[in-house]
């Protein structure tokens, strides 16, 4: 009891960090890199994944910011990172509300499309929109990669409402 579990070797792989790092699974990332690295020493690959894993836990909370009185979502690149602004207006979000029968949350999701080592792979991502208009800086993305944000509404049951979305954004 109390001791730290240990990855199994099988499993200690580079693509298995990048699964790790899709989940937020982010301690769990950690032991698999650590255990790469002793058996591999520092490599490129490595330290560029850690340099992500690094960047994922420092992650910053959103940021209110002043309302233009839209709904509206916006994507942009601010290496490392990549900023999403977000506002949903009592109007928007009283739409998605009955629409969803009044159960759920407002989030924003980040969808995002990127090449893997067997073709193109997929992640969303569910933000908490606890403001109705703020920013928050996401760090720790693959690169290059096609990015498109929705707020909305997410249902109890699952359903996803979009109140605003953007258009894809590409960053290399």
């Amino acid at each position: 009891m109390g001791e730290t579990p240990v990855p199994d070797p099988l499993f200690a792989t580079t693509t298995m960090v990048e699964i790790l790092l899709r989940q937020h699974l982010l301690y769990d990332a950690r032991l698999v890199l650590d255990q790469l690295k002793a058996r591999e020493g520092e490599t490129p690959e490595l330290c560029s994944l850690y340099i992500r894993l690094d960047a994922m836990a420092k992650q910053t909370e959103p940021i209110a910011v002043a309302p233009l009185g839209s709904d509206r979502v916006h994507l942009s690149d601010v290496d490392p990172c990549l900023r999403i602004e977000w506002e949903v207006t009592d109007m928007g979000l009283d739409i998605a509300r009955r629409a969803a029968k009044y159960s759920g949350k407002t989030i924003v999701r980040l969808f995002s499309a990127f090449l893997g080592p067997r073709g193109v792979r997929t992640s969303s991502r569910d933000i908490d929109a606890i403001q109705a208009a703020a920013r928050i800086d996401i760090a720790g993305l693959v690169r290059p990669a096609v990015h498109v944000a929705a707020a909305g509404f997410l249902c109890n049951t699952g359903e996803f409402i979009p109140i605003a979305r953007t258009d894809p954004l590409i960053i290399s």
